[in-house]
């Protein structure tokens, strides 16, 4: 995960001591991502990021804020989506792992809410096959390796996992096979 330091502001905080350091959390924006601020009583650092921090920490050195920031854990989102009339719509602003019982095939794959660009953008995706032969039509712009589609497990219960990546706002989708036949 990486975080943008955009800018350098001012802000209104609470702290125990004027060294403590402090993450808050904005509202959601568009791309799924989340404004945060990380500041001390004498400065504030604000950005973006995609994923929500736990137990982040700045090392002290005298309210410096040119330290590395740590992260201990990451929490990211999951979405379990419902392919409906052979659509399957991803809401990239929900989660980055999606999580699809491919119960039917795949006519339409829609994602929406991607990244504008520059921003780098990636997510996972589950199918879980259900016994029967499936063909999924991907996205425009996927681009696979070899230029070659994955053969889709069908053996019921069993996962195959992709992850997607976009570096110019999904004009581009580069597929990568995980690990199939889970």
């Amino acid at each position: 995960m990486a975080i943008n330091f955009d800018s350098f502001t001012e802000g209104t905080i609470s702290t125990i001591q004027s060294n403590d350091y402090v993450v808050g959390f904005d509202t959601a924006v568009p791309g799924g991502e989340r404004k945060f601020t990380l500041s001390t009583i004498a400065n504030a650092v604000s950005g973006i990021m995609g994923s929500e921090l736990n137990n982040a920490y700045l090392p002290k050195s005298g309210g410096d804020m040119t330290g590395m920031l740590g992260v201990l854990s990451v929490t990211e989102s999951k979405a379990t989506p419902i392919i409906t009339a052979n659509t399957l719509t991803l809401n990239l602003s929900s989660a980055v792992l999606f999580n699809v019982n491919l119960n039917s095939n795949i006519t339409t794959f829609t994602l929406t809410n991607v990244p504008t660009s520059p921003k780098v953008y990636s997510f996972a995706l589950q199918l879980s096959a259900d016994g029967t032969s499936r063909s999924v039509v991907w996205p425009t712009g996927t681009r696979w390796s070899g230029a070659s589609t994955p053969i889709l497990t069908t053996t019921a219960g069993k996962v195959d996992t992709f992850t997607f990546l976009t570096h110019d706002g999904g004009s581009n989708w580069f597929a990568f096979t995980n690990n199939q036949n889970q």
